[in-house]
């Protein structure tokens, strides 16, 4: 699904300084509109009309109910609605499977993440074009389970893996990671072998590598050091300027904390 026209948004969420963060991000841009903002669920299933949105912000946990229900009450009024979950908890393998079909997009984002303005407008973005994405924060905070072949990726597949599940597509990936169209194949083969699932069409592969990828890899606290250095190379690839070989990962230049240079290359 391609916007010529702002994202049309409704935003769901009960803690006043998040609410304030999400909409003002939202409402400095030129390629969304706020829609409509209701702090619970209540309000939100009365007032949204999910017809007149493309996109639903929505924390999981509202001050008087489910927002995840909340997006499956709207989404059986318009199907093809995208949602955005947000949640201080880790819910990504709950978000990522709540539709067992791939017709409207369920994308995941962790409360730290929905402070970080660039996470916020990917994803947003991703979500509107019919495509689940994961928050950054969880994809580069997850390691391949020990029973999992994904351990078996090289660290050039493995990020290339990250990075659709992100929410980037394979011609983005490819540019990200410097690949030529033979390299980028031979990259993507080898992420279905492991995973055990046959290629599919670009749309069908993002959500069902979405669900693979939570379902085979482990969510960790990692140290400090490690934290810094994955954060800093998902800044880079958000800006565009991250490298990665079989031999692993390097960025050109630091772009940690985020800039606000990333969202201009998203």
């Amino acid at each position: 699904m391609e916007h010529n026209t702002p994202l049309r948004l409704a935003v769901v969420e009960s803690d006043p300084h998040l609410a304030r963060t999400i909409t003002s991000t939202i409402t400095g841009r030129q390629d969304m509109v706020l829609v409509r903002h209701a702090s619970g669920f209540a309000a939100a299933s009365s007032l949204i009309d999910p017809t007149a949105i493309d996109v639903l912000v929505t924390n999981a946990e509202l001050e008087d109910g489910s927002g995840l229900s909340l997006g499956l009450l709207l989404q059986s009024r318009c199907p093809g609605l995208g949602v955005v979950a947000i949640s201080s908890v880790d819910l990504v393998d709950l978000v990522v499977c709540i539709q067992d079909n791939d017709e409207a997009p369920w994308s995941y984002l962790t409360q730290r993440g929905a402070f970080i303005p660039e996470y916020l407008v990917h994803l947003v973005r991703v979500t509107g074009r019919g495509l689940p994405a994961i928050d950054p924060l969880t994809v580069t905070g997850s390691t391949p389970k020990t029973s999992s072949r994904l351990g078996h990726l090289s660290p050039g597949q493995l990020r290339a893996l990250e990075l659709v599940v992100m929410g980037f597509d394979h011609e983005q990936v490819a540019t990200l990671l410097r690949l030529d169209s033979s390299a980028a194949a031979a990259h993507f083969d080898a992420i279905h072998q492991a995973l055990g699932e046959p290629p599919l069409d670009c749309r069908r592969s993002s959500f069902r590598l979405a669900r693979l990828f939570v379902e085979r890899t482990r969510r960790e606290a990692l140290d400090e050091r490690t934290s810094q250095e994955r954060t800093r190379q998902v800044d880079a690839a958000l800006a565009g300027e991250v490298e990665c070989t079989d031999h692993g990962c390097s960025t050109p230049g630091a772009v940690s904390p985020v800039t606000s240079s990333a969202a201009a290359h998203l």
